[in-house]
């Protein structure tokens, strides 16, 4: 049994690097061999995430990846993948959808909806900047955005005007009162996720990998598929009763606050696969090998 369970050892460690494997892969086994049951014939789950982790921190390492500067690099590029998913559902669900009649008339930024529309396009084009293997360009496009963040609803407010009118026919139309706001005025809702992750996405590496540069992109395509109507319909029906109630940026938050979850829990994922050692800018390393030295 004891030779089943080695050899199954032995395959969890091609997670590591080659070179590792074979400086330290014979202590690393032992290790896990002697704290293993007499009986037992697979690895614990416990030593299999070990493993698992161990592995991930060792390629990071390999690559210089280790460490605070390692460790905000991958939040950088995971904060930017998320950042174009949001960029991506604010364009679809509120710049490029139709106006309902009760707006009609607010549409100052023509063709979009609101100020913020150049804010999603300014992260939009650092994605694909990203992905073209520019880093530096992509970080320029990061700062405008987070300028344009900074700036989209006071721009808003001058190009407005007075918002009475639209909300006295609305009131009328609806034949109650209700929280209301001019679509052309961006919500924080909107903007305060996209503000915190341009601030983490200003670590990206200025010459990302082949495979790195591909990852805002590629992350971004299926999470914008949330971003449909009848999707924040249905979520607005069962949390308020009917959708028509709620204003017009209320309505579509739900997919913000759907993707700005999703946000934090990339962030802390890009946390947890640099290991907490090393963004706090420690050395890392799994038990196992804390245990053979």
């Amino acid at each position: 049994m004891t030779g089943d369970l080695e050899r199954r050892y032995r395959r969890l460690l091609r997670a590591y690097p080659s070179a590792y494997r074979s400086s330290r892969g014979d202590e690393l086994v032992a290790t896990y061999l002697d704290t293993a049951d007499p009986d037992r014939r697979w690895p614990d789950l416990r030593d299999v995430a070990d493993v698992l982790g161990g592995g991930v921190r060792q390629h990071l390492r390999a690559r210089g990846s280790s460490g605070l500067p390692g460790g905000a690099a991958i939040a950088a590029v995971l904060a930017l993948a998320a950042g174009a998913m949001l960029a991506v559902s604010w364009l679809v669900v509120i710049e490029l959808a139709p106006m309902r009649a009760t707006y009609e008339g607010s549409d100052p930024f023509a063709p979009f909806r609101s100020s913020s529309a150049y804010v999603w396009l300014a992260w939009l084009a650092a994605a694909v900047l990203f992905a073209a293997g520019s880093g530096r360009w992509c970080r320029r496009l990061l700062v405008l955005g987070l300028l344009l963040t900074v700036v989209a609803k006071p721009v808003a407010w001058l190009a407005v005007g007075d918002w009475s009118m639209y909300a006295q026919a609305a009131v009328e139309n609806w034949g109650r009162s209700v929280l209301l706001t001019d679509p052309a005025i961006p919500s924080g809702l909107a903007l305060a996720p996209m503000a915190a992750l341009g601030v983490v996405a200003l670590a990206v590496p200025s010459r990302p990998g082949r495979f790195v540069r591909w990852v805002p992109l590629v992350l971004l395509t299926p999470l914008a598929l949330l971003a449909v109507d009848p999707v924040i319909g249905v979520m607005v029906a069962l949390g308020r009763g009917r959708p028509w109630d709620v204003p017009f940026w209320y309505e579509r938050a739900t997919v913000s606050i759907g993707l700005t979850v999703v946000s934090v829990g990339v962030l802390a994922g890009a946390c947890a696969a640099g290991g907490y050692r090393a963004v706090l800018g420690g050395r890392g390393g799994d038990s196992a090998a804390r245990g053979a030295e």
